[in-house]
């Protein structure tokens, strides 16, 4: 999620606290990182140039209620495969030798 959601007032934008509330409850089973809006693009133009990415737009009109979703394999955690990566390259230190 966008970092600077948290800094948008209420006064300027009626509706940002029930969005943020509503989204915490939506969220709440899973990690949420919240990065500078540049910084997101920045992720986003990366990973485009690997996976087609999915943009859905709607009406909403308050700054920053952008929500990005990656989604990873889902049968394997990032321990495993840090665990697998090191044991290859494990691997491929003794072979270059």
């Amino acid at each position: 999620m966008d970092k600077e959601l948290q800094f948008v007032d209420e006064k300027d934008y009626p509706g940002v606290t029930a969005f943020r509330e509503q989204i915490g409850r939506l969220s709440a089973s899973n990690a949420v990182n919240s990065l500078p809006h540049e910084e997101i693009m920045t992720k986003l133009n990366d990973a485009a140039k690997t996976y087609r990415v999915l943009i859905i737009k709607t009406n909403m009109k308050i700054p920053y209620t952008s929500v990005f979703m990656r989604l990873d394999c889902g049968y394997m955690t990032d321990e495993v495969g840090n665990k697998i990566n090191r044991a290859m390259s494990a691997l491929a230190k003794t072979e270059q030798h």
